[in-house]
């Protein structure tokens, strides 16, 4: 019996979601790396190189969950910003990160405080 559209479209959707679900986890994992690697080596110093590596995995893998540079270290400053990471956002306000541009006066203060300590 042939298959049906109605079930070639479900059984699309399931391996998209699957194939969804997989390249979130993986996002999730090189964002795990790259955020220590912003905040140890510096954000504007991050590459996708470095991620690959410090990950285990192929530079095509944060590619494929990023794209370009400029949105994994959206991603990263995304989280700092979430997250009150005083030390990666007064790197992303040092760099002009348009992620900072519009946060929280009390986390542009935190960060004020990180550039002003010796």
């Amino acid at each position: 019996m042939p298959e049906t559209d109605e079930h070639r479209r479900e059984r699309f959707r399931k391996q998209r979601a699957g194939y969804d679900a997989a390249r979130a986890e993986m996002r999730g994992r090189l964002l795990a790396v790259a955020i220590p690697l912003a905040r140890d080596q510096g954000y504007q110093w991050i590459t996708r190189q470095m991620v690959a590596t410090a990950a285990g995995v192929s530079l095509g893998s944060v590619n494929n969950c990023f794209g370009t540079m400029l949105e994994l270290k959206r991603a990263v400053m995304r989280w700092a910003v979430e997250n009150g990471d005083g030390k990666l956002i007064a790197q992303g306000l040092a760099n002009d990160s348009p992620i900072t541009a519009n946060i929280d006066p009390g986390l542009r203060e935190k960060a004020a405080e990180v550039i002003a300590a010796p």
